[in-house]
C-alpha cells in the first residue's frame, strides 16, 4: 500500500513523459543560455576585428603635422620630468 502511495505522489509532481521539473528546467536553461551568449559574443568579436581590418585598410597612414609632433614631444618630455 505504501509503495503504491508513493509512485502516486511522483505521477502528480512529474511534468510531462521525461519527468522534468523546475528544479531541473531552470539550470538547463542557464546553461543553454550562457552557451548561446558564449557562441553571440564570438559572432560579435569576429565582426568587430574585421571591422578594424578593413578600416585600417581604407585609411591610409596620414604623416603627423608639425603641431602634433610638437605636442607629442612636448607630452614626452613632461611625462619623463615628473
Amino acid at each position: 500500500m505504501a509503495q503504491n502511495e508513493y509512485c502516486v505522489e511522483i505521477e502528480q509532481n512529474e511534468i510531462g513523459v521525461l519527468g522534468v521539473n523546475e528544479n531541473s528546467i531552470i539550470p538547463a536553461s542557464q546553461a543553454l543560455m550562457s552557451k548561446q551568449i558564449e557562441a553571440l559574443l564570438k559572432q560579435v568579436q569576429a565582426i568587430s576585428i574585421r571591422q578594424v581590418q578593413v578600416q585600417q585598410i581604407q585609411q591610409p597612414q596620414t604623416k603627423p603635422t608639425t603641431l602634433e609632433e610638437a605636442l607629442t614631444s612636448f607630452i614626452k618630455l613632461t611625462q619623463t620630468n615628473f
